[in-house]
């Protein structure tokens, strides 16, 4: 999903939801989305490990 995409669903220019988003997220949306696959990472990796 693009930031374009995402700003339209929430109805935000796409020029300014970057901005807003680290303001209310405390973090870029691209640093939220690498963290967030990291996190799913070490998750699956985790439980692949006890299979």
């Amino acid at each position: 999903m693009s930031l374009a995409e995402i700003a339209a669903i929430v109805q935000i220019s796409p020029h300014y939801f970057p901005s807003l988003f680290k303001q209310s997220m405390g973090i870029a949306p691209h640093q939220y989305v690498t963290k967030c696959r990291v996190e799913k990472a070490k998750y699956l990796l985790g439980n692949s490990a006890k299979n």
